[in-house]
């Protein structure tokens, strides 16, 4: 085994797995399947918003085997996962109230509390959620309801289903769609302790209804991970209407920014340009994956006759390497931090699965080369962000990407066949 994170072992691996699921190896759950097979030991193959449950499955046998990069990642997620099963769970009502407010970066901590709450509580349902699928072990499922029914249920702590704002619950209500719907048949929903299933589907449903729809005249990121929210929100309810309306404002109207080099007008005009510009990207990419597994092909969408997300991410290559090049044609000063090399790095791992294009592969090996660094809202989320190469981790949505959506086109024989079979029901 070679690792991109350097100092990797046989040791390290065996301890990472037992970290998650309590024994050496990754158990065989509640009546699943035996390790060594084809499937999860939950059982399912579906998709669960931004993963396919089948190709989850094939990412487990990697990691059984100790291959790389999966392997080395799972110690990270396991971690992560270790962690937020002791965690205390966090509402908008620890800041007084139950609507979801937010300052503006930089308005300082207190201003910010809502918005950090939400993207650790989203961490940890998100990685619960997929511990669950990896192990099969009920305490993970039930814990993950336990925080999912604190932040979108209880009366005492639910967060009022409404848009208060945008782009920080645009990033961060979808993670914990993701965390849900990688639990949505565990029988702790049925426990009278929590809220139903079906209220969180209520919910949902009141959230989206009041996110608005018009397509604003200066098109940028927010726009697009606006209308990311919106088809996943869609796709945890098996809404194909709002679904698709979401996917077709995106491609009517998320690209209209693009210059002719590729690169992007708007985001090009903001005071971090190229930090601005990978954050878009990284919009454009999650929804991409979201809509490969229910019948929405970003990847494949043509924009005047060129492929319109991969010309993005070329266009954006040689910045990672030269990130004073972009200061030298934009009038942006000091390159960009760590924190934003990672928001890059992690995209390009979706692309490089997509693409197998070695550029993007380069990306994400490049990390530790940037200009200067900055603190992120949440503590989890430093470690990656100071590291080099893989494993690379997204701070919005997806988590550690290298463990569940590196290298699509090497997990296996066997799993092409029915993973993007377009099974939307559940």
């Amino acid at each position: 085994m070679t690792g991109d994170g350097g100092g990797w072992s046989r040791r390290r691996y065996l301890r990472g797995v037992a970290t998650v699921a309590g024994v050496t190896g990754l158990g065989t759950g509640r009546g699943g399947a035996q390790d060594g097979s084809t499937g999860l030991p939950t059982g399912e193959r579906r998709p669960a918003l931004f993963v396919h449950l089948g190709e989850l499955a094939a990412v487990r046998r990697r990691v059984l085997a100790g291959d790389d990069p999966w392997a080395s990642a799972f110690e990270t997620f396991a971690a992560d996962v270790r962690e937020s099963l002791t965690a205390t769970p966090r509402s908008v009502t620890d800041s007084g109230g139950s609507t979801f407010r937010s300052g503006d970066p930089g308005s300082g901590e207190s201003a910010r509390a809502d918005y950090t709450a939400a993207i650790e509580m989203g961490d940890r349902v998100r990685d619960l959620g997929l511990a669950y699928q990896f192990t099969g072990e009920d305490r993970y499922a039930e814990r993950t309801v336990a925080f999912l029914d604190h932040w979108f249920l209880d009366p005492e702590t639910r967060m009022e289903p409404r848009l208060t704002n945008g782009i920080e619950l645009y990033v961060t209500i979808p993670k914990l769609w993701y965390g849900a719907d990688l639990v949505r048949n565990h029988d702790a929903w049925d426990d009278g302790s929590v809220g139903s299933h079906a209220a969180l589907e209520e919910w949902t449903d009141t959230f989206l209804s009041t996110i608005p729809t018009a397509t604003p005249d200066w098109v940028q990121n927010i726009f697009v991970w606006r209308e990311t929210c919106r088809a996943a929100g869609a796709a945890y309810l098996g809404d194909d209407g709002r679904l698709r309306e979401a996917f077709d404002r995106i491609r009517a109207d998320g690209f209209r920014q693009r210059r002719e080099d590729w690169l992007l007008a708007n985001e090009l005009q903001r005071s971090e340009g190229l930090s601005y510009s990978l954050y878009a990207l990284k919009a454009f990419v999650t929804a991409a994956e979201l809509g490969r597994h229910y019948g929405e092909d970003l990847y494949g969408y043509e924009r005047d006759g060129e492929p319109a997300l991969r010309r993005l991410f070329e266009a954006h290559v040689p910045f990672f390497f030269d990130p004073e090049a972009f200061d030298e044609r934009f009038g942006e000063v000091g390159g960009f931090a760590a924190r934003e090399r990672e928001e890059g790095t992690s995209a390009y791992e979706l692309a490089y699965s997509q693409w197998e294009d070695e550029s993007f592969l380069r990306v994400v090996r490049s990390r530790g080369s940037e200009v200067r660094n900055e603190p992120t809202y949440v503590e989890q989320h430093q470690d990656a962000i100071d590291s080099r190469g893989r494993p690379v981790r997204d701070e919005r949505l997806l988590g550690w990407t290298t463990l569940t959506h590196a290298n699509r086109f090497d997990l296996g024989a066997g799993d092409a066949s029915d993973r993007l079979s377009g099974q939307t029901g559940r």
